[in-house]
């Protein structure tokens, strides 16, 4: 296997600690307990490809985690070996920016076991996946554009649509989930741009717009540069940054400030 290239961060892919990753990804409150004696209970391949990228836990405190190099989904139990339940396809000749390579990024799961994935590969590939609970391939149901980078991956379950953050475009796009599996994938439009999701000029970096999380069907918290900028969905205001001439009506959907993280 090809030795793997070295990129700045994505979502995670900086720890093979899924305990650790898991926590991240949940931020804490005054309420919530404080952090104690942390583990780390998986440990992976890196020269085969199982560099974790995101995670997604299931009810039973099992894991989903994306492999980004192996294009792979896996599900992580105690005592047990990593199980593949996906492998998004090959592709031939990856253009993706920032690694080059065809990579898995952000996941989330529903309540009936589905699960969504981001791939970037710089072909028509790219977009969002979908797997579905005791199938072992994966459907693509949104195709993004091919210089972008889908990175983190939110569910608004209650909304039903999906929220991808584009690394490179400065992009935040809506997806929606019930995608008719025999009409092929839906191009989505952009739900939030502006300067303050577009990346660092050089050299602070390569990434824009990173993870992501919907808070209770209340608003969108996009991580970006150290900063969270929060989207809240019931708010009327222009994106801060967007072009007016590029489209990008105010709507009730769109209203971006940032507050240190």
């Amino acid at each position: 296997m090809p030795r793997l290239p070295r990129f700045p961060r994505l979502v995670g892919i900086a720890t093979a600690a899924v305990a650790l990753a898991a926590l991240a990804s949940a931020p804490t409150s005054a309420q919530e307990p404080t952090l104690t004696d942390p583990r780390v209970v998986e440990h992976f391949d890196f020269a085969a490809g199982q560099t974790p990228e995101s995670i997604a836990l299931e009810p039973d405190g099992s894991a989903n985690v994306t492999f980004a190099f192996a294009r792979q989904v896996a599900r992580l139990s105690p005592h047990h070996e990593p199980r593949i339940l996906a492998e998004l396809p090959a592709v031939a000749n990856p253009d993706t920016p920032i690694v080059g390579a065809a990579v898995t990024t952000g996941i989330a799961r529903a309540h009936d076991g589905t699960l969504y994935v981001n791939y970037a590969t710089g072909t028509e590939l790219t977009g969002v996946w979908r797997i579905r609970p005791h199938h072992r391939s994966a459907q693509q149901i949104a195709c993004l554009p091919t210089n972008g980078f889908p990175n983190g991956l939110a569910l608004d379950e209650q909304r039903g649509v999906l929220y991808a953050a584009d690394s490179t475009r400065g992009t935040v796009w809506r997806v929606p989930t019930n995608v008719d599996p025999g009409r092929g994938c839906v191009k989505p439009k952009a739900w939030a741009t502006g300067s303050e999701l577009q990346p660092a000029a050089p050299p602070a970096g390569l990434i824009g717009a990173n993870g992501l999380q919907v808070r209770h069907g209340a608003g969108v918290g996009v991580e970006h540069r150290q900063e969270v900028v929060a989207a809240h969905p019931r708010e009327a205001e222009r994106v801060r940054g967007a072009d007016p001439d590029q489209g990008h009506r105010p709507d009730r959907h769109r209203r971006l400030h940032l507050r240190r993280a």
